[in-house]
């Protein structure tokens, strides 16, 4: 357990001493609200925008939300107990599916699209239009890689163990 201002956060199991890749399997909240107070902040208000959190990724499609992110200067003393875990922060599906896409990208954000090119009918075709989606390095490579081997462990071993499982492929993941 932690305390987080006035509350105490507990996990569902009490898990003792985990590691990283452990509490990311076990989705451990006081691991999490660990980390997170290691990390800080800034460094985490940093990384959240980075990966594109609060703010519309620019997909080719109509009324994106941009989810909720409050702005760095309205976070209170709570929310470093909060925002790890999940809470006080709303991302859209297309924004986590762009986040772990970077992941397995090795740490480069590609801004999602639906086309990716549109090629006329002719007897030769030509392209007519190309998409050139926006891409930015948000982690390194091998942070990349490594958090890439941790959500492995999830499928594995973790919350998401019970998942289907393809013969010949290895899957990464998180629960909730």
């Amino acid at each position: 357990q932690i305390a987080s201002g006035p509350r105490i956060v507990r996990d569902a199991h009490p898990y003792g001493e985990l590691t990283v890749a452990q509490a990311l399997a076990k989705s451990s909240n006081v691991a999490a609200i660990k980390i997170g107070m290691q990390v800080g902040k800034e460094r985490m208000f940093d990384y959240i925008t980075r990966f594109g959190f609060g703010q519309k990724t620019g997909i080719d499609l109509p009324d994106e939300s941009a989810g909720i992110v409050r702005k760095f200067e309205h976070w209170t003393y709570d929310s470093m107990g909060s925002i790890p875990m999940g809470h006080e922060i709303g991302v859209t599906a297309i924004q986590a599916v762009a986040a772990m896409a970077a992941i397995a990208n090795r740490g480069t954000w590609v801004q999602p699209h639906i086309v990716k090119q549109i090629v006329s009918s002719d007897a030769e075709p030509q392209e007519l239009w190309k998409a050139k989606p926006e891409m930015r390095q948000v982690i390194s490579e091998q942070t990349a890689d490594t958090i890439k081997n941790m959500l492995a462990g999830v499928v594995e071993i973790g919350t998401a163990r019970h998942t289907v499982q393809l013969a010949g492929y290895t899957a990464a993941g998180k629960t909730g």
